[in-house]
């Protein structure tokens, strides 16, 4: 009981400093600016288009698949190097790069 005492209280308080707040502001403070960059960028993208979502890195992976989360309900899809070669690219694309400061960073084409 005393390990689990500190999380349910830390998870307690959680749920009282998001009372009443909205879905996208939770989400916002639960995933950090990362969420809120995927949320800037949903509003700028035309309702129904599709959005490429490229991982820079290997280890960006993981990330660009949360990025799906992120820009629903615009579709989205992963695409990598190989698949590109495939599959022609959708006019909108996300360049997902943990290693810049800017994590997200939209282009169309």
């Amino acid at each position: 009981m005393t390990r689990t005492w500190p999380a349910l209280r830390d998870a307690a308080r959680l749920g009282l400093a998001l009372r009443g707040r909205g879905w996208e502001t939770r989400r916002g403070f639960i995933f950090g600016p990362y969420y809120t960059r995927a949320a800037a960028l949903r509003r700028v993208i035309p309702r129904g288009e599709i959005v490429a979502i490229v991982p820079r890195h290997r280890s960006d992976r993981d990330l660009a698949m949360f990025c799906i989360y992120a820009m629903y309900p615009t579709p989205a899809r992963i695409d990598d190097e190989e698949s590109a070669r495939r599959i022609p690219r959708p006019r909108w694309v996300i360049v997902v790069d943990q290693s810049s400061s800017d994590v997200l960073t939209l282009s169309s084409r």
